[in-house]
């Protein structure tokens, strides 16, 4: 949104546009249900959260606690993929890790790779035949 107001070094306000664009932009201020001491600590935190991320200090998951994964396993008379439960996700050892319901313990880099969000994804993985099963 465009500043609708000119505000003065020695601070006094005019405004740059008609009342009723002001009015306009109030009300839509106003819809937030905002108040001007919250918006102050969300942008507080926005900058804490940019800060981290520009130092690599900010780790996201790639999934939380309950959500269900798609493991791709290469045993032998298994179904290829296994569907799996998020149980913890913990940081050991300067990695992230997630331990699922299986009881194996998988790093954030095995998304994408051997475990997927959806079942279509860890299809398509496999070369999309939709069979469930890897050829050993």
């Amino acid at each position: 949104m465009d500043r609708q107001t000119i505000r003065y070094p020695d601070g006094a306000v005019e405004l740059k546009c008609s009342v009723n664009d002001a009015v306009m932009c109030l009300a839509a201020y106003e819809d937030t249900g905002f108040e001007p001491d919250m918006l102050s600590m969300i942008l507080d935190s926005v900058a804490d959260w940019y800060d981290a991320y520009k130092d690599n200090r900010l780790i996201i998951p790639p999934c939380k606690v309950g959500d269900t994964v798609f493991e791709i396993t290469n045993l032998p008379g298994d179904d290829a993929i296994q569907m799996r439960f998020v149980a913890e996700i913990a940081w050991l050892s300067g990695h992230g890790t997630v331990l699922l319901s299986s009881g194996f313990v998988i790093g954030f880099d095995d998304f994408g790779k051997t475990v997927f969000r959806s079942r279509e994804e860890a299809e398509a993985a496999l070369g999309g035949d939709g069979d469930g099963r890897v050829d050993c």
